[in-house]
């Protein structure tokens, strides 16, 4: 009898101490949204330099992005391959631009969905073409990097 007490009690205590709260984890969501847009900077000045390898920086190894009108681009190498594509097809005097707009971050900070815009300009900063994009970035090794994305033009190709 006192065996089945012991272990009764244990067994409360155990079920007491998994069940305490874990400690509560403070995200600044203004500093998390200034962490994404400067990737993002970093991703546009990449690709403006037409530099595929320096914007593959943005993304995980294990990436999947969903480009529009294109099958997914799964892994890193794809991802590459598409944006030397995508820099050879943009003239030279073209700029991108992308803007965080809003961010969704996880209680514990180690997720982000950001949605955002981009605006490709002209030598004259004359729109191009514009879109809209949604991110999802994963913290690894404390750095912020992008798991999930997918992105539609919002206008037509505007022809000059």
């Amino acid at each position: 009898m006192r065996t089945r007490i012991l272990i009764g009690g244990l067994a409360v205590i155990v079920s007491m101490m998994s069940c305490e709260k874990k400690e509560t984890v403070t995200v600044d969501k203004d500093q998390v949204k200034a962490e994404i847009q400067a990737l993002e900077d970093a991703y546009a000045s990449a690709m403006n330099n037409r530099d595929a390898l320096g914007a593959a920086a943005y993304y995980a190894e294990d990436a999947k992005s969903f480009p529009n009108e294109e099958k997914p681009l799964v892994g890193e190498k794809a991802i590459v391959e598409a944006m030397e594509r995508d820099i050879v097809a943009i003239p030279e005097d073209h700029k991108i631009t992308y803007t965080t707009n809003e961010v969704i971050v996880s209680r514990e900070g180690d997720q982000v969905l950001e949605i955002g815009d981009y605006i490709l300009t002209d030598r004259n900063d004359k729109k191009v073409r514009s879109g809209n994009f949604f991110s999802v970035f994963e913290k690894r090794d404390g750095k912020y990097v992008c798991i999930r994305d997918i992105s539609t033009p919002d206008s037509p190709r505007i022809t000059e």
